[in-house]
């Protein structure tokens, strides 16, 4: 009954700056109730009603989510809504790419064509943001695809930070030290 009122008294309120951050809120306890679909309806209405709200990011990401729990025909279609969005920023953009991969892969299966669109978008996210939690997953979905795939991630990785320095690790696991020395790079600046 709590979470009916507070999203009915949602509906009245008045365009302020919190109010993107409700409908946040009434998505989260439809969800801890077990409803996905009416907590996807409230983070697009966080969406919808607020388009410069503060929280945009996060509906559009919850949103993109709860999608996955229908089918991955349905989170295809509603990454390619959200990434048509104009205010995307870099790091959401980066994500939307993962997610738009994540929703092909589970579209088995993959035709060649849909196969090299995936690692496009792995790639495309791995450029936006090379040391992000994202690229990190990306680089995992390119291990996924293959040998080749992967290769061309940790190129991607290294062609941002320029050449990777030299670690005395021998006898380790060889991708285990690429993924060091693409990670050291960074704490040396």
């Amino acid at each position: 009954a709590t979470t009916e009122i507070y999203t009915l008294s949602l509906h009245d309120a008045l365009p302020i700056c919190y109010a993107d951050d409700a409908w946040i809120k009434a998505g989260e306890s439809w969800e801890s109730r077990g409803d996905a679909k009416s907590a996807r309806r409230a983070y697009m209405q966080a969406l919808s009603r607020h388009p410069e709200g503060d929280m945009r990011s996060e509906a559009r990401r919850r949103a993109v989510l709860l999608a996955f729990g229908d089918s991955p025909k349905v989170a295809l279609q509603t990454v390619e809504d959200m990434l048509a969005a104009k205010d995307l920023g870099g790091n959401e953009r980066a994500k939307l790419l993962y997610f738009r991969a994540r929703a092909r892969m589970r579209m088995t299966p993959l035709s060649p064509a849909q196969s090299e669109q995936v690692r496009a978008d792995l790639l495309a996210s791995l450029d936006l943001r090379p040391v992000a939690y994202t690229a990190l997953q990306s680089l995992s979905r390119l291990h996924e695809l293959g040998p080749e795939a992967y290769a061309a991630g940790l190129a991607k990785l290294e062609a941002k930070g320029g050449p990777a320095p030299e670690l005395a690790t021998p006898g380790t696991y060889p991708q285990a030290e690429a993924r060091a020395k693409l990670w050291s790079r960074d704490r040396k600046s």
